[in-house]
C-alpha cells in the first residue's frame, strides 16, 4: 500500500498480542507491529479491498455531511422516524 491507513470503524477490532486493539491496517500500529494491508483479510476481503471500501465510505459520508450540514432545521419536532435526525445520529457516532 502507498498510504498509511487507520483501522476503519466498520471493521471489527483485532488484537495482536496485546490489550490494545490494532489502530492501523497499513503502517505502524499501537500493538507495536508495522502492518501491511496485504497481510489482512476479513470476510473474504483483502486489505487493499478494505482500503478501497473505506475510502468510498468516507467519501459518501463527507457528501452526506455536507448535505445534512445545509439543513439547519428539519422541523421534525423530535419525531422518531425523521430521516435527517437519523442521518445526523449516524454521522455523530
Amino acid at each position: 500500500m502507498k498510504h498509511l491507513m487507520v483501522w476503519p470503524k466498520w471493521l471489527p477490532a483485532q488484537y495482536n498480542g496485546c490489550n490494545d486493539p490494532c489502530d492501523m491496517i497499513d503502517g505502524p500500529c499501537a500493538c507495536g507491529a508495522t502492518h501491511r494491508a496485504e497481510e489482512l483479510s476479513f470476510a473474504g476481503l483483502t486489505g487493499p479491498e478494505i482500503f478501497d471500501i473505506t475510502l468510498k465510505l468516507e467519501e459518501k459520508i463527507q457528501r452526506v455531511q455536507k448535505l445534512v450540514g445545509t439543513q439547519t432545521d428539519c422541523q421534525c419536532q423530535g419525531e422518531p422516524d425523521c430521516k435527517w435526525c437519523q442521518i445526523r445520529k449516524i454521522l455523530e457516532s
